[in-house]
């Protein structure tokens, strides 16, 4: 059909020059008569129109009979194309073709990965241009601006004290007056007080041109806490250490120097003795805490709850009895995987308080059940109670809602913190309930473990 509709287009075209120069030889006669060159250069004009018209349509037709094969060339199977002298090109294609895909591929899944990676990092990140434009961010840098994704450059933030810093240093890098990161550390208020280090690192081109910054937000809201609480612990064992060692040297100075009389002698040894016994206290609890932070794991074996609660309260006994504090008991049976030491001195601690901090005459009552796959143990009591707005604070280490009545029984404020470190390390979870005037309930919650050693 093709060389059909070829031999008909040439038939066509060389049929009408040749109609054409016909035409025009037997025109000669009159022209050179009648010497009429315009319509001669009229007849040699429309020759040359139709023959360009005919070639330029010839040439498309030509085009697309021999470039339509080529679409339909697959390049997986090569056996059967169109033109056998193609065939070593197109293996040269199919070959540079496949390597390119691989390496797509290849930058694609690294794209993905990095992606991912900045994607899920806790450190916020913001890249900008030299001139501000923001060109990406991670989801974490959305935590301290709102609608950052809306945001398109830097100047459209609306935290002035930020924006200052990001302006400063970007003007200094671009002048070549700093070449390194720059670490300033910087409060945001809003949304939530987070306490960050920025990292403000250039950006240079192959040629050492300045192009943008990265802003790194690292959130050391928790670091700063932990610091300030180990500045705070510093200074409360310092101060606690040194009261009753002060008591101490007060009073033995004074019997060295026979300042006291043969009669009151008895008291000053007592109160040595006493303040020694609160000093020596204070340092095993000093000393459990320091152990129970820097333990992370410990062996654990199966522990049953009842048993633990019996031996703390054998302990108890006598105390419970000197201040007239009546204790019930309701245990169950109960099995957790644990350390036996460090929950009989949890429960050692949180039924000493429901004694010391109670009213002759009051109770303490300690429950323990079984809940499907937890095991629950209460500590109740009808003492002075906690106000509300110390509830939170209890198991700070060294806090006391009232100084002045832990001092007088000899209290270091430092059990609650040890039953808090106890309970992580078990991983279990505690809830207070506590009303002023009415008493104070702690229930905990360990995960139930059947499996025997």
């Amino acid at each position: 059909m093709q060389k059909k509709l070829f031999s008909i287009i040439f038939s066509v075209i060389f049929a009408l020059v040749f109609f054409i120069n016909a035409f025009l030889i037997l025109s000669e006669e009159e022209f050179f008569i009648g010497q009429d060159f315009s319509w001669l250069l009229s007849c040699v004009l429309a020759e040359f129109f139709l023959v360009f018209l005919c070639s330029f349509f010839l040439a498309r037709f030509l085009s697309y009979i021999f470039l339509k094969p080529l679409e339909k060339i697959d390049f997986e199977n090569l056996e059967h194309i169109p033109y056998p002298e193609l065939k070593k090109m197109l293996e040269k294609i199919k070959l540079e073709n496949k390597a390119v895909k691989i390496q797509f591929k290849h930058l694609k899944r690294k794209k993905q990965e990095l992606q991912s990676l900045t994607q899920n990092m806790n450190d916020g990140l913001i890249f900008i241009s030299r001139t501000g434009e923001i060109l990406s961010e991670n989801l974490s840098a959305e935590k301290y601006f709102a609608n950052l994704n809306l945001i398109h450059n830097i100047l459209e933030l609306k935290n002035s004290q930020f924006l200052e810093l990001v302006l400063k240093y970007l003007k200094e890098f671009k002048k070549g007056k700093l070449k390194s990161e720059i670490r300033e550390n910087f409060t945001f208020h809003y949304p939530n007080n987070l306490e960050c280090e920025l990292v403000f690192s250039p950006i240079f081109s192959q040629k050492k041109k300045f192009k943008g910054m990265l802003i790194v937000l690292c959130d050391i809201t928790e670091l700063k806490r932990l610091q300030n609480l180990r500045k705070e612990f510093s200074a409360n064992v310092t101060h606690e250490l040194k009261t009753p060692l002060t008591s101490i040297m007060a009073s033995s100075e004074m019997i060295k120097n026979k300042l006291v009389a043969p009669q009151d002698l008895p008291n000053f040894v007592d109160k040595i003795h006493l303040e020694s016994k609160r000093l020596l206290d204070m340092i095993n609890e000093i000393l459990k805490i320091s152990f129970l932070d820097e333990t992370q794991t410990l062996p654990f074996h199966r522990v049953n709850l009842k048993e633990v609660v019996e031996r703390a309260y054998k302990r108890l006994e006598l105390l419970a009895n000197q201040h007239t504090i009546h204790f019930e008991l309701d245990l169950e049976d109960a099995y957790i995987l644990g350390i036996d030491e460090l929950l009989e001195n949890l429960v050692f601690n949180l039924c000493d308080n429901g004694i010391k901090y109670n009213h002759k005459g009051g109770f303490v009552k300690v429950r323990l059940k079984k809940l499907s796959n937890f095991v629950e143990l209460s500590i109740k009591d009808n003492g002075i109670g906690i106000p509300k707005e110390f509830q939170e604070r209890v198991f700070e280490r060294f806090f006391c809602v009232d100084k002045s009545r832990s001092k007088k029984i000899g209290g270091s404020g430092l059990g609650l913190s040890i039953v808090k470190s106890v309970l992580k390390l078990h991983k279990a979870s505690i809830e207070l309930k506590s009303e002023l005037g009415k008493g104070s309930e702690f229930k905990m919650r360990f995960m139930q473990n059947l499996q025997k050693d």
